[in-house]
């Protein structure tokens, strides 16, 4: 969804608010998003800036980080994104300057257009847990015969060994 910024917000102080509703492409090989993206995005003329926020969110299929299998997922994001609305003066590239919270603040794409949807799909990517867990009780794999605990008990006997002492562990087996 792509607005044009300029038209919808007239004067400083305006206020729109969208609905979104629409198929959003992951551009992640192993991640699409399937159903389609729902929210509200709010945008805010405040003079220099635009704030564009909103929450939005889309069910996706992660697999767990602990067991390996695919579960269902509501991925949320929250929207909070400042926008110049007029150009700003470039910086001399070689004065050192302090950096202030006006420096991390985006320049309005030429034409005014901004892309919602772009906004959209890159908070959604960041909104991905690392690690992923199916449920919090998730017991995972055996490390020994890679049995599913959550689906079938092992009778593995794991006994963890510090790494660093494991030259020990097969020293005492040798003298043995």
């Amino acid at each position: 969804m792509k607005l044009e910024v300029r038209e919808l917000l007239s004067g400083e102080g305006a206020v729109y608010t969208i609905p979104f509703h629409e198929m959003v492409d992951s551009q992640v090989e192993d991640l699409p998003f399937p159903s389609p993206v729902d929210g509200e995005i709010t945008l805010l003329h405040l003079g220099r800036t635009i704030h564009v926020a909103g929450k939005v969110s889309t069910l996706v299929t992660l697999t767990c980080s602990r067991c390996l299998e695919s579960f269902p997922y509501t991925l949320e994001a929250t929207l909070d994104e400042d926008f110049f609305a007029s150009p700003q003066p470039p910086r001399s590239p070689v004065e050192e300057v302090r950096l202030s919270r006006e420096d991390f603040i985006f320049p309005l794409p030429e034409g005014g257009i901004l892309d919602v949807t772009e906004l959209v799909r890159q908070n959604l990517i960041m909104a991905i847990p690392i690690k992923p867990v199916c449920k919090e009780s998730c017991q995972g794999l055996c490390p020994q015969c890679g049995a599913n605990r959550n689906v079938e008990p092992c009778d593995c006997t794991l006994t963890e060994v510090d790494p660093r002492l494991a030259v020990l562990e097969q020293l005492l087996r040798e003298r043995a």
